[in-house]
């Protein structure tokens, strides 16, 4: 069944349709000003921050993190990615749209299309690392490593939810939702606003190393084709949440 479902995946008919009444440039705006935004009402809400919000960010030396920073860093992170779904849904209802078809968000995938595309994911996964980890070790350990620490703070709770969930949902909705749908009925074509939201998406993680960045890259690529194959946004937000949650227990069982 399963072999069935991965070949139903890779060789059935897509079934995404764009259908936003955003049109592309007034999108990309939104898009900068949602993000601006969710980061200055963020940072309100917690006050005055002493330190860069982005994650990943390397502290080591010049700024150690203390109890309170771990804290604040962590309401920080969570407040905007909630402020980020918030400002996306109210968009998406702007100009007569609905927000399920906007965003992408149909229900009816099987679940075996979803245990498909999570197999799909962590075979890529396998055969990326199969290729970078005997050369670049050091490095992709060195880029999940500033995590480590607020991982293993009594605020742990709060970056794993801003991690698993917050980060899924919110990153998903804006770019591979929102910004995708609008790109994609423009002469980019769904590939090339693919290309564009990925190239966007991407450009948030810029605290990686190169190695970290492609690796994004690419797997913002899958999150786009599983999205492009099954015509629901579900199933790269699930695939996400479930890659972010490997990654966070591999940073709390393996020693960095």
């Amino acid at each position: 069944m399963l072999i069935s479902s991965i070949r139903e995946l890779l060789t059935g008919n897509p079934t995404y349709h764009a259908r936003s009444p955003w049109r592309p440039v007034p999108a990309v705006v939104a898009t900068v000003i949602i993000i601006v935004v969710a980061g200055f009402l963020a940072t309100a809400l917690i006050g005055s921050l002493e330190f860069s919000p982005s994650l990943p960010v390397t502290y080591p030396d010049i700024l150690p993190l203390d109890r309170e920073r771990i804290w604040r860093m962590a309401v920080w992170l969570l407040a905007m990615q909630t402020i980020i779904v918030l400002l996306v849904l109210a968009a998406s209802s702007m100009f007569g749209g609905r927000v399920a078809e906007v965003l992408v968000l149909d229900t009816r995938v099987p679940g075996r299309l979803f245990l498909a595309a999570v197999v799909i994911m962590f075979l890529a996964q396998a055969v990326y690392n199969a290729i970078v980890l005997p050369f670049a070790h050091e490095t992709v350990v060195d880029d999940v490593r500033p995590l480590a620490e607020p991982l293993e703070s009594d605020a742990f709770w709060v970056f794993a939810l801003a991690l698993v969930v917050g980060a899924p949902v919110s990153e998903e909705i804006l770019f591979r939702g929102f910004l995708l749908s609008a790109l994609a009925q423009s002469r980019l074509g769904f590939f090339g606003a693919a290309m564009v939201t990925t190239l966007a998406w991407t450009i948030l993680h810029a605290g990686y190393s190169g190695i970290g960045l492609i690796e994004v890259f690419l797997a913002g690529l899958l999150f786009s084709w599983l999205l492009w194959r099954t015509g629901s946004l579900w199933v790269p937000l699930v695939c996400h949440g479930i890659y972010n949650g490997v990654v966070t227990i591999a940073i709390l069982v393996l020693p960095l």
